[in-house]
C-alpha cells in the first residue's frame, strides 16, 4: 500500500496548487504526518481553490480520484474515500453551488461513496 499512496500523491501532485497543499501538510504536521491528514488536507484544498484550476486540471484530479476508488488497493481506496474525499465534501458542503460544481465533477465511485457516507453520517 506504501508505494500507491505515494504513486497518488504523486500524482495528484503535478498540479502546482495540491503540491503547495502538500507541503503545507508537511509544514504544518511535520515528516511524519499521518497519511490520513495528509489526504484530508488535499482534499480541503481541493475545494477551498476550486475556483482556481484550470478546466483540464480538474478534470486530471477527479479521474485520479476516481481511478483509486475504483481500483482493487482496498487501503489506497480508504484513504481515499476517507481523507479525501469526506474532507473535500465537508469542505464544500456549505456552499451549495460550490458543493453542485464539485459533485459534477466526481467519477460515479467517488459519488457512490459519499452518497454512502452521507446518508450514514447523517
Amino acid at each position: 500500500m506504501m508505494e500507491n499512496w505515494n504513486g497518488f500523491i504523486t500524482n495528484l501532485t503535478q498540479v502546482e496548487l495540491l503540491k503547495l497543499a502538500r507541503d503545507d501538510a508537511i509544514s504544518d504536521w511535520g515528516e511524519d504526518i499521518k497519511i490520513t491528514v495528509l489526504f484530508a488536507s488535499i482534499g480541503r484544498k481541493i475545494a477551498e481553490e476550486f475556483d482556481e484550476y484550470l478546466p483540464d486540471e480538474l478534470v486530471y484530479i477527479f479521474n485520479i480520484i476516481e481511478s483509486a476508488m475504483s481500483a482493487s488497493d482496498i487501503g489506497l481506496k480508504t484513504l481515499v474515500a476517507t481523507g479525501l474525499l469526506e474532507a473535500l465534501y465537508s469542505k464544500a458542503a456549505s456552499d451549495a453551488i460550490l458543493w453542485k460544481r464539485i459533485e459534477n465533477q466526481l467519477g460515479e465511485a467517488s459519488r457512490k461513496y459519499l452518497i454512502e457516507w452521507g446518508g450514514w453520517s447523517e
